[in-house]
């Protein structure tokens, strides 16, 4: 069976998925990801395609894992770098999904697999690391610009 990439853009409220040429608007919720579901199950061999968007992704990943759909989390810089040399320099929801299925058609990036209960703790508890350091990269620097009081 041939395999169909699809592209899917994710943000923070709502998905765009460029399905057979088509942009179908989705919101990133519960219902939303149902309704995906059921686009993608019109389609056999389909793949999905999509960037890693500091979490925003989590849940709409989770729920194609669990309908058995193929899904690819990219490192958003590669599909960049791809967009660039393909000449898109726009960069739209719509044309970001498209440029998704675009990568998947050129590139044939392998499923990424569900991650484990205790992989997904470790990345959890890696993201707050990060988040605490850059906490207190900011406050080390207003602290420095802080006027000495002398008595």
């Amino acid at each position: 069976m041939t395999t169909i990439h699809t592209g899917l853009d994710i943000a923070k409220l709502n998905l765009q998925l460029h399905l057979t040429g088509r942009i179908h608007d989705l919101p990133n919720t519960a219902a939303g990801h149902r309704r995906l579901l059921k686009l993608l199950a019109t389609q056999p061999g389909v793949q999905v395609v999509c960037e890693a968007t500091g979490g925003y992704e989590r849940d709409v990943v989770a729920a194609l894992h669990a309908g058995n759909v193929p899904v690819s989390v990219l490192n958003p810089a590669r599909v960049r770098h791809f967009a660039r040399a393909s000449g898109q320099r726009a960069k739209t929801d719509h044309i970001e999904a498209a440029v998704l299925t675009a990568y998947g058609q050129a590139l044939q990036p392998k499923p990424t697999a569900p991650r484990t209960e205790q992989e997904q703790q470790l990345a959890e508890l890696i993201r707050r690391r990060v988040q605490v350091l850059e906490i207190l990269v900011a406050q080390r620097q207003q602290a420095g610009r802080l006027i000495p009081r002398h008595p």
